[in-house]
């Protein structure tokens, strides 16, 4: 089951840049690009250079600008619900724990028609953190430990709703004067009711072990 870590007050605000997230009737033009053996193809990338390649983002970096672009691996799914879905998950973590430079600025098609978005934003001159230090990170900016091992992540409210991020290995870095921006991570919208049940688990779970405490030390009583 989740654990809130800290005692969750719904009033907290995380130090995030303010303004609402949605997609709106325009998601930019469509791009000619193609995802092929090789890679990324089309006329539109010969004046950028790949320069990273992760699981859900290529990023290519526009010759002599301080922009890149990255785009989104093709999906199968042809449904508007999860292009817009994946939209605004960008722009999320782009408010609450990147530098705010996201833009969508277009999308290519698969080969099925499926819509996948293509964003631009600044150029990261920095170098990847560890863990530990992302970890530190979200805790100094007003993310609140939330899960198990298995499932933790960081809580932050944001615009009166909450959401947990993780997943974020390989997205944080520092650039040379200490400033630390994510590019991405994973995003999932928690509810009250979630955060109060993980509480009300937690507290379970501690009298549970402190039960079992009391009955282990009257057993090493016993013995003696």
């Amino acid at each position: 089951s989740e654990t809130a870590k800290e005692e969750v007050v719904p009033t907290k605000e995380s130090n995030v840049v303010e303004g609402s997230v949605g997609v709106g009737g325009d998601v930019g033009q469509k791009f000619d690009i193609k995802r092929g053996k090789n890679g990324f193809e089309g006329d539109f990338l010969n004046d950028y250079e790949l320069i990273g390649e992760g699981s859900e983002h290529t990023v290519y970096r526009k010759k002599g600008s301080d922009k890149v672009i990255r785009l989104s691996e093709p999906y199968s799914d042809k449904s508007e619900t999860t292009f817009n879905q994946r939209v605004r998950d960008a722009k999320l973590i782009d408010e609450i724990i990147g530098d705010g430079s996201l833009n969508v600025i277009g999308y290519y098609e698969s080969e099925n028609g499926t819509k996948n978005p293509i964003y631009e934003q600044n150029f990261q001159d920095s170098k990847p953190i560890s863990e530990k230090e992302v970890e530190a990170h979200l805790r100094n900016i007003g993310g609140i430990e939330y899960g198990d091992k298995y499932n933790r992540g960081y809580l932050f409210n944001h615009n009166g709703k909450w959401y947990k991020i993780n997943d974020y290995s390989d997205n944080f870095f520092k650039d040379k004067n200490g400033k630390i921006v994510a590019i991405d991570a994973a995003i999932v919208p928690i509810s009250e009711a979630e955060i109060n049940k993980a509480r009300e688990n937690d507290a379970e779970d501690n009298k549970a072990v402190e039960q079992s405490l009391k009955e282990t030390t009257k057993a090493v009583v016993s013995e003696k």
